[in-house]
């Protein structure tokens, strides 16, 4: 009968029934057993939870919730001998607060985020999302601050071959290279202004639902978005007339005037027949994903 577990070959002779282990009583730590049960679902049962000679859970009590949550019937385990009495409770203690004690160089942790998002394009598993890369790199470029300068680039906007009315979430000055007649500001507040004609929108991707919803209302003009989850992501996909996935290597430009990538993709969302006619221009390179129906 299939036990359900997977996980490293040299962990098959440690395999024990769920049900004759026991959790252990009055554990002071709680865990993310949804994210425990991603990790083992991807990346199967890499180490063995640790017992003691009474089968309680001294290390890795989540583990086997998350274990239960997949259906598995069977884990594999470690018994931790020579802890008698409270020895055991300081090493439950231990277990779980040493790794707290642990620090990370953001930089490096978030190369390493940003590598598994290029070569796998998916982070389940691993206990980030890319909210968290995005974090990190806030903490990498400027200690945490909210940073959300980035330009698009001007081919897109040869590409495109539009002449905006308005640019509702510009930097200071406006950008030179974006065809827009005028332009809001974080000061103007684009969001409590009125839109009017051909709207250009790369909104701030740290808030980026309220001016999905304001697009959607206006139904007229382009926005750069990122291909994340996220709470618009399933209503601009539905409202948009058409979308299409920018280059994965595509640069941004710094306030600067720096090209830099950001973490994930990005993409065009067009709403009404002039905006959809021109992304369709942008690149042979650059495939339509979807059009409304």
């Amino acid at each position: 009968m299939d036990n359900g577990w997977h996980g490293s070959a040299d962990l098959t002779e440690n395999l024990v029934p769920l049900q004759d282990l026991i959790l252990l009583p009055g554990n002071p730590r709680h865990g993310d057993v949804g994210a425990i049960s991603q990790s083992l679902e991807r990346f199967g049962q890499r180490s063995p939870i640790k017992i003691n000679a009474d089968n309680v859970v001294l290390g890795g009590n989540h583990t086997l919730l998350a274990a239960q949550a997949l259906g598995w019937t069977q884990i594999a385990v470690t018994i931790t001998d020579g802890l008698e009495g409270a020895e055991q409770s300081a090493y439950a203690l231990a277990d779980n607060r040493l790794s707290d004690l642990a620090t990370y160089d953001n930089e490096l942790l978030f190369d390493m985020t940003m590598h598994v998002q290029d070569e796998t394009g998916d982070l389940a598993g691993t206990g980030y999302d890319m909210e968290d890369v995005e974090d990190l790199r806030l903490e990498v470029e400027r200690g945490g601050v909210s940073d959300d300068e980035y330009f698009t680039p001007k081919w897109i906007f040869e590409a495109l071959g539009l002449e905006f009315d308005l640019d509702v979430a510009a930097p200071p000055g406006g950008v030179e290279w974006i065809p827009a007649a005028r332009f809001f500001t974080k000061e103007d507040d684009g969001l409590t202004q009125n839109w009017d004609g051909l709207v250009w929108c790369n909104p701030p991707y740290s808030e980026a639902t309220p001016w999905v919803e304001r697009m959607i209302d206006h139904n007229q003009g382009v926005m750069l978005l990122p291909f994340v989850d996220s709470n618009w992501l399933d209503r601009v996909w539905s409202e948009a007339g058409a979308s299409i996935l920018l280059p994965r290597d595509m640069e941004f430009v710094r306030p600067n005037r720096t090209d830099q990538r950001i973490m994930f993709r990005t993409g065009l969302w067009a709403f009404g027949d002039v905006s959809e006619e021109a992304i369709r221009r942008v690149s042979p390179d650059v495939r339509v994903l979807s059009d409304a129906v």
